[in-house]
Order: C-alpha cells, then sequence, then structure tokens
C-alpha cells in the first residue's frame, strides 16, 4: 500500500507540472492541448499546491484538505461550465476530470492511511529505541590528542 501512495502523489506532481507547462504555453502565445480557465487563478492554485505537496508527502491533513479544495473549486467550475455549455471543450472535461479525481484518491488516501508517517524497523528498534544501549561519553573523549 505504500507504493500506492507514492504512485498517486508521483502523479499528482506529474499533473502539475502539467498544468505549469500549461499555464507557460498560454503565457508565451503558444498554442497547446490544454489551456487555462483563469490565468491568475491557475497561478495561484500553481503555487498554493506547491506548498501543498510538502504536507501531502508528510501525510497532513492540512496540505491534502487545501488541495482538494483548490482543485475541486477551480476544476469543478470547470467541469460544471463546460457540462452545462452548448458546445463543450472536451479536452477540458478531460483534464478536469482527471484533476479532480486525483484530489479525491489522494484525499482517500492520506485519511485512511494516516498511521504511514513513521517507518518501523523493527530489526534495528531493539538498539536505537532503547536507552540501555545508548552510547555514553566520558571525560576521555574529548580528549584524544595525538602527538607525533
Amino acid at each position: 500500500m505504500i507504493i500506492f501512495s507514492f504512485v498517486i502523489t508521483i502523479f499528482a506532481v506529474i499533473y502539475w507540472i502539467f498544468r505549469v507547462v500549461v499555464v507557460f504555453t498560454y503565457s508565451m502565445g503558444i498554442d497547446f492541448i490544454a489551456t487555462p480557465m483563469d490565468i491568475n487563478a491557475e497561478i495561484i492554485i500553481l503555487f498554493i499546491t506547491l506548498f501543498s505537496f510538502i504536507f501531502i508527502i508528510k501525510r497532513n491533513a492540512l496540505g491534502v484538505i487545501v488541495y482538494f479544495a483548490c482543485y475541486g473549486w477551480y476544476f469543478g467550475t470547470n467541469l460544471y461550465n463546460e457540462l452545462n455549455s452548448q458546445l463543450p471543450n472536451k479536452t477540458s472535461i478531460f483534464f478536469s476530470i482527471i484533476a479532480i479525481t486525483l484530489a479525491i484518491i489522494l484525499l482517500l488516501d492520506v485519511f485512511l492511511n494516516k498511521n504511514r508517517k513513521k517507518i518501523i524497523n523493527n530489526n534495528s528498534n531493539w538498539f536505537y529505541k532503547n536507552k540501555k544501549y545508548d552510547r555514553n561519553f566520558d571525560e576521555r573523549a574529548d580528549k584524544n590528542q595525538y602527538k607525533f
């Protein structure tokens, strides 16, 4: 299950990189497969998403909630508007569905598996987690001056 969390997070990062490319190509006037709905909102969401990835990797619920809220608001309104329009843009609908699906899966993954914060290694915990085996230094430890 740890690999599943890792893969979902990597897909979210790849989608974030894709959205950075979309914003860059739109701002340079280059035709690309997708265009941002609102360039200013997209840039703000890209920065918010970048900071929420730090919390997502640490398995913090706040980062996932912020990520889900931003993507749900931005791509959810786009999906709603595209589905209610006379001539819907199918690529915009496709990328909005991917974004919302990634946010939902990431939210479920973090909330269902919050206990994956710490990696427990039972082979070495007897030594590193035990006060009996802590190394005690005496006064001679700092006075190792060798003369030649």
